[in-house]
């Protein structure tokens, strides 16, 4: 296998520099073999990184060498694979922490009855950071690592969780005294547990009147009313 060394050197002031690199080389998922001796897998996605790093480092000053090497032994290359999963697994088990919080606000709210659009923009936001964070290590993921495919499960239950609270919060917006209200942008899936709604309502005398318009972006639009018969 081949790997890519990055050497540096830069002054000791101003120390901001080397706080720069220094997140800079982590957002890159570099093990680090000792001080400022770095080592990543030569891969596509990560030279253009390192390159814009060595152009950076120059800027202050300091000098910074890109190698190459595939002579490692076998003991060496297995420690250095187990050091980039056991660190991009202790990203992805913060990631599981994170949405196991998120599904908990999301069932506290629901509980609480706060069905407002004030609270699904907040858990919005708070899942579009869950994702964003997600794929940065997912880039940095350069061996696969299990766990990385149990977040990705995870992020899209976090996305079922958080479209079936907008739906709650969309029916009581909607609502009207006399019974009536909207829901909308449904997948197939989602689908079985809406019918089945309907089915019950009618079971217990409501009207149902109902109009669907053509799928688009892998929905399906509808519109129920449902009124006490």
């Amino acid at each position: 296998m081949r790997w890519l060394l990055f050497i540096y050197k830069v002054p000791a002031e101003p120390s901001t520099a080397r706080v720069n690199i220094w997140k800079k080389i982590k957002e890159l998922g570099a093990v680090s073999l000792q001080q400022s001796v770095y080592i990543l897998p030569d891969d596509q996605s990560v030279r253009p990184g390192l390159e814009a790093l060595k152009k950076q480092i120059a800027g202050y000053a300091g000098d910074a060498k890109i190698l190459t090497t595939d002579t490692l032994d076998v003991e060496q290359e297995k420690e250095i694979i187990e050091s980039f999963i056991k660190g991009i697994e202790k990203e992805y088990d913060e990631i599981i922490e994170e949405c196991g919080a998120f599904f908990r606000e999301i069932e506290k709210e629901t509980e609480r009855d706060n069905l407002s659009y004030a609270e699904f923009e907040e858990n919005e936001k708070r899942l579009s950071h869950l994702k964003e964070w997600y794929e940065g290590v997912k880039k940095r993921d350069y061996f696969g690592s299990d766990k990385g495919r149990k977040v990705d499960v995870l992020i899209k239950q976090c996305e079922e969780a958080l479209y079936d609270f907008e739906r709650s919060v969309i029916s009581r917006e909607e609502s009207g005294g006399d019974g009536t209200y909207k829901m909308d942008r449904f997948t197939s899936g989602q689908a079985v547990d809406i019918l089945n709604d309907v089915i019950e309502k009618i079971e217990k005398g409501k009207d149902m009147g109902f109009f669907v318009t053509t799928v688009k972006d892998g929905y399906r639009y509808i519109y129920l009313s449902i009124k006490e018969g």
